[in-house]
């Protein structure tokens, strides 16, 4: 049962990513045909692509140029394509008076599957965030060993997380929504904006790091895909409300995406799944093997035949 207090779910998109708000939709709504009001900010979608996203009831569109929001670097990862921060750092709207209406807003990134209903999420009491399974990769900053950024962290009297907190899945309760944490976002991006490797993610870790809040150790409502290839992780994921696909190659993420929403719901479907995952992962790799040897190849040749570059 849904709670009877008014809640949203927040989600932030680009053209870039449309074509994974449209998966990330239909499972949305195949569990929640009562879904809550589901806003969805955004920076270039035509007038065609938003009619059609209003046909849901529960769709409210607004483009990020009519809201007030700060903005900062982009992610370390994200190509050119991807490159415009202003989808990131809009997350921190959901600190300010344009959710005053709402008691909890749930975020969810795009490149998420929904499997079962979480429910549990609209009744936090307070911020909950779930745990980075890509640790070792994760440090908020480029260089945690900088001088002048360990300077700032004493001062601020910040003491970095053990575990990282991914920001694909949060609940951000009224409680925690005051003007004095905006304030202390927009202190932070602009006091570490030089420093941080993963844009808001940093940011909201230094955030939480400041608050004592820790990232929660529960894998449902935030199971990313490295967990699927672990021992167990198939069993693991039949218990699981939420599927992220973070730290997929985005070379075929979207295949990846849409070939788990139509097996999800087969007899060992997710066994199915890490199969034909496995095998596009190995192809990928194998194709770029071959690239890399034939343009260090061709590189030798041109080394030893410098009459071929004017041929």
């Amino acid at each position: 049962m849904m709670p009877s207090t008014k809640n949203a779910i927040f989600v932030e998109i680009n053209q870039l990513f449309l074509p994974y708000l449209e998966v990330f939709l239909k499972s949305l709504f195949r569990i929640y045909p009562d879904c809550p009001d589901l806003l969805i900010y955004h920076t270039d979608l035509n007038d065609t692509q938003l009619s059609r996203l209003r046909q849901h009831a529960a769709v409210k569109t607004v483009r990020l140029e009519e809201a007030d929001f700060v903005s900062g670097p982009p992610m370390a990862s994200h190509r050119p394509k991807q490159a415009d921060p202003r989808i990131s750092y809009a997350r921190f709207l959901i600190w300010t008076d344009r959710m005053k209406e709402y008691e909890n807003v749930i975020h969810l990134d795009t490149d998420l599957l929904i499997l079962g209903r979480f429910d549990d999420l609209f009744s936090c009491e307070r911020f909950t965030i779930f745990a980075e399974t890509y640790q070792e990769e994760d440090s908020l900053f480029y260089n945690s060993r900088d001088p002048d950024l360990s300077r700032l962290l004493d001062e601020d009297g910040i003491r970095l997380p053990a575990r990282v907190a991914n920001c694909g899945v949060f609940v951000v309760p009224r409680k925690d929504r005051s003007p004095e944490d905006f304030e202390t976002l927009c202190y932070l991006l602009k006091r570490y904006g030089k420093y941080i490797k993963w844009s808001d993610q940093s940011i909201i870790n230094l955030w939480m790091a400041k608050k004592g809040i820790r990232a929660t150790e529960d894998n449902r409502f935030n199971f990313q895909h490295r967990l699927i290839d672990t021992p167990g992780g198939v069993n693991e994921l039949r218990e699981a409300r939420i599927f992220h696909f973070n730290g997929v190659d985005l070379t075929y993420r979207l295949l990846l995406v849409r070939c788990a929403r139509r097996l999800c719901r087969m007899p060992y479907g997710w066994n199915i799944y890490l199969l034909v995952y496995g095998a596009v992962d190995n192809l990928l790799r194998f194709w770029r093997s071959r690239r890399k040897f034939f343009r260090s190849l061709i590189g030798t040749t041109r080394h030893f035949s410098p009459g071929l570059q004017n041929q």
